[in-house]
C-alpha cells in the first residue's frame, strides 16, 4: 500500500490529534475518579464519627436510666454497656470498611482511565509510525517496461545482464 506524503502527514495529525483527545478525556475522568475517592473517604470518616458519637449518647441514656431506677453498673447492667459499646465500634468499623472499599474501587478505576489515557498516547505514536512506514513515494505514472535483450535486467543495482558463454546454460 502506497500513500503520497500529504495524506500521510494528514493521516499521522489527525491520528496524533484524536489520540491526544482520547488521552485528555481519559486524564480528565481519572482525575474526577480521584476528587470522587477523597470524596468518598471523607464522607466514611464522617460517618464512622457520627456513628461513634450516636452510640456515646446511647451509653448516656443507658447509664441514666440504669442511675434513675437506683440499678448500680454492675454485672448485667454493665455488660449492657459493654455490649452496646462493642456493637457501636463494629458499626463505626464497618463504615471505615465501607468508605475503603468505595474509595479503592475509584482509585482503581482512576488508574485504569489514567492507563486507557497512556495507551491512547501510545496506539497514537504506532499508528503514526506506521502510517509514516507505509508511506512511500508515489509510484511513477509510466509503468516499467520489459529490459530488451542484452540490457542490464537490473539497472538499479548497476549490474550487468547474465550473458551465459558457450556451454552454459540458464536452466
Amino acid at each position: 500500500m502506497s500513500i503520497d506524503p500529504v495524506s500521510a502527514a494528514i493521516t499521522i495529525a489527525s491520528t496524533l490529534a484524536s489520540r491526544a483527545q482520547a488521552a485528555g478525556r481519559a486524564n480528565a475522568r481519572s482525575r474526577a475518579l480521584a476528587r470522587n475517592a477523597a470524596m468518598v473517604r471523607q464522607q466514611a470518616a464522617l460517618e464512622e464519627s457520627e456513628s461513634r458519637r450516636r452510640t456515646k449518647q446511647v451509653l448516656g441514656r443507658q447509664r441514666a436510666l440504669f442511675a434513675k431506677s437506683g440499678v448500680k453498673l454492675e454485672g448485667t447492667p454493665l455488660l449492657v454497656q459493654q455490649e452496646t459499646a462493642t456493637e457501636g465500634e463494629l458499626d463505626a468499623l464497618a463504615i471505615r470498611r465501607s468508605g475503603d472499599l468505595r474509595e479503592a474501587r475509584l482509585l482503581n478505576e482512576a488508574r485504569a482511565a489514567r492507563l486507557q489515557g497512556r495507551n491512547a498516547l501510545l496506539s497514537g505514536v504506532f499508528r503514526a509510525g506506521r502510517t509514516i512506514l507505509t508511506a512511500r513515494r508515489p509510484s511513477p505514472r509510466t509503468p516499467p517496461t520489459a529490459p530488451t535483450p542484452g540490457q542490464p535486467r537490473f539497472p538499479v543495482l548497476g549490474l550487468p545482464a547474465f550473458r551465459p558463454g558457450p556451454g552454459l546454460s540458464l536452466i
